[in-house]
Formats: C-alpha cells, structure tokens, sequence
C-alpha cells in the first residue's frame, strides 16, 4: 500500500497525532488531548488526531479545535500496534488535510530498536489488547509513504537510538524523540503548538527545536532527555561502522572497549548507551590506538552535526548527547543479537560483529 502525499500550499501545517492509549496511559493521553484543545486548530494549523482507550472499545478521529473536538470518524476497535492501522491513519489524515507541511507523532510507551517478538521489551505502540509495532515495521510504514514527513515525533521512552532511526532514515528530515523514559505527561503539546499557530510561518528546522526546549521546560524537576536528530544524512551510520571496524581489528584491546562499555553513559535500560559518550571514553582512554581513537573522534564529530537540539537534566544524564545506540553485556548481547541481526543497521555495519567478536 503507498500513500500519494497531497499538498495544500494554503495551509501551513498537518500535525498528526496517533495516541494509543489502550493501555495504562489512558489518562495521560486525554490529558495530551486537553493540551491540543487548548490551541486548536486555524486555517493554517491542522491538528488531526486518531485515538484509542483502553476503558472503551473502538477508536475516534478528531480534529483537535480550541476548546473542543471535533469527530470526523467512528471506527471499530483497532490494534495500534498493527503497522497498517498506523498507516491507515497517515494515507487518511494526509489525503483528507493536505498541507504543506506534515508532521506525525506517535504517542505510546516505547522500547527502543527492539523486536516484539521473543523480546520481552517491544518497539512502540503497546496496545493491551493487540500487539506493537517493531522497527523493521516502523520502517515498513513509511517506506510506504512516497514522500517524506517532514518531522517524526515519537513521544514515547528510548526511541532516539541510531538503529530507529536508520530504519527510517530519508523517510523524514528530522526525528524527535527521547533517549531515556520519558513522564506518562510526555510532550507539552499546549506550548509546543502554541508557537506553531502564533508563527505557522516558521521553518521547518525551528520546530523540533521548539519540541525539545519546551518538553525540557516543562520538566523542572530533571531526569528526562530530548533530542532532534536529521533524517537525511548517514554520517553517523558511516562513522559508526568505521569504528566497528577498526576495534575488530584491534583484539588487543577488547577487554578494554569492554570496560569502556561498561561505564559508558546508560539508560533505563542498561544496554541503551550515549553513542558520543562511548567515543569520547575510546578517544580519551590512554591504552587506546590511534586509529581507534580517530575513529572515535570521527563519530562524535559526526553526532555533532546530526543532532540539532539536546537537552537532558539529571546528573545521572550528564553525558547524553542525543543519540543511543546498543552496547549490551554478553547476556543481553545473546537475548537480543537474533533480533538485532533483522535491523538495517545491523545490515548496513560491522556493529552487530563487533559486539560478536567482544563477546
């Protein structure tokens, strides 16, 4: 199925919104819905919304006004964690509120890269009554869109990893996302759309900007992440396999990458680490080759340009720098390698065997 992407240069924006809230984040996504009405939609802010509950069965598209919702469909029960219903959702609200420019967030818990199946942790979009959708689907879909979304939200926990993103990379220019859990409020959506409808006029690199200046505004209290990375370029895919590459070549010091893993700046999940961070401590460490250490510098020269606006609080965060990638243990290296193999990065680098070859 491809979506034929219309355009409306009348209207500025399509903001898309598919919350999936059958789950235990029910409350959260209707408070979510109380921050778009409090904006609402204008003759140049499309704000378009497909939502399902768990304490009712069915799911409701709405156009999100000031001060109200308005119903464009009824449908059945739908499982948001089937890829063709998220795409259904797209080909719909894109077809039905052509704009000039779209962006799409997906609103849900999230897991990171990994597969949902044999993986006790999935991808994004838990419906407690159907499944998720992984990231090789993720990437299905919007293979399936024959023009790019020009901004990726994802307001769900872990979703900044490189592996996410090169799933969908040149599929949209930005993706703007977490690296660690992020508060069942998520994204400020009455601020951030706020800024959007008093300047619709605004470019495109602004928002997601906006996004992570605002979603840490609104979380005082620190230990959240947010970053927003480009989705047209593959440096740090290039960067990363040429430092895969180069500790293959150097088994003198694995034990040492190792233990450089180990301390790497980690997430929630402990084998979601801080890419730059792991290339700082490669190229700092003393025992380290040259040739490592270029290429580790490489790398985080190559984060620096991808990412166009960071923001973590916490000192348990102090070394995010806005994109994860997998550097698990040996265990968690042996649960998720089958899994991970199924990726593109995986296809794409030497990352998934240099993990092989440390452990």
């Amino acid at each position: 199925m491809a979506v034929t992407v219309n355009v409306n240069n009348d209207i500025k924006w399509t903001f898309m919104v598919y919350i999936n809230g059958d789950n235990n984040l029910e409350n959260a996504a209707l408070d979510d819905l109380n921050e778009m009405k409090a904006v609402g939609s204008t003759d140049k802010l499309n704000i378009i919304v497909q939502l399902d509950k768990y304490s009712e069965s069915g799911c409701w598209r709405y156009k999100v006004n000031q001060g109200s919702l308005q119903t464009l469909q009824t449908l059945g029960e739908q499982d948001f964690g089937d890829p063709n219903v998220l795409l259904n959702f797209v080909d719909w609200a894109m077809t039905n509120y052509p704009a000039s420019r779209y962006v799409l967030v997906i609103w849900d818990h999230g897991g990171g890269w990994r597969r949902k199946i044999g993986e006790s942790v999935k991808g994004i979009s838990y419906d407690d009554h159907g499944g998720s959708i992984d990231t090789v689907e993720l990437g299905n879909v919007f293979d399936s869109i024959d023009r790019p979304i020009h901004i990726i939200g994802m307001d769900a926990c872990f979703m900044q990893m490189e592996e996410v993103a090169h799933q969908i990379m040149y599929k949209g220019y930005y993706l703007v996302t977490s690296q660690e859990t992020e508060p069942g409020d998520g994204w400020p959506y009455d601020t951030i759309l706020q800024e959007l409808k008093n300047n619709p006029n605004m470019d495109i690199s602004q928002l997601p900007t906006i996004i992570v200046n605002k979603y840490m505004a609104s979380y005082p209290g620190g230990g959240v992440t947010q970053s927003s990375r480009i989705l047209y370029s593959r440096e740090v895919a290039y960067k990363a396999n040429d430092l895969a590459r180069t500790i293959r070549s150097n088994q003198n010091v694995w034990g040492t990458v190792r233990e450089i893993i180990n301390s790497t700046q980690h997430y929630y999940y402990s084998d979601y680490k801080d890419l730059y961070d792991f290339a700082k401590r490669l190229k700092d460490n003393a025992s380290m080759p040259t040739s490592i250490k270029n290429a580790a510098q490489a790398v985080m020269t190559a984060v620096t340009n991808v990412v166009t606006a960071e923001g973590h609080s916490g000192t348990s965060l102090a070394n995010s720098h806005g994109i994860s990638i997998w550097l698990p243990n040996a265990s968690q290296f042996n649960s998720g390698k089958a899994s991970y193999s199924l990726l593109d990065f995986a296809h794409d680098t030497e990352w998934d065997e240099m993990l092989d070859d440390l452990y």
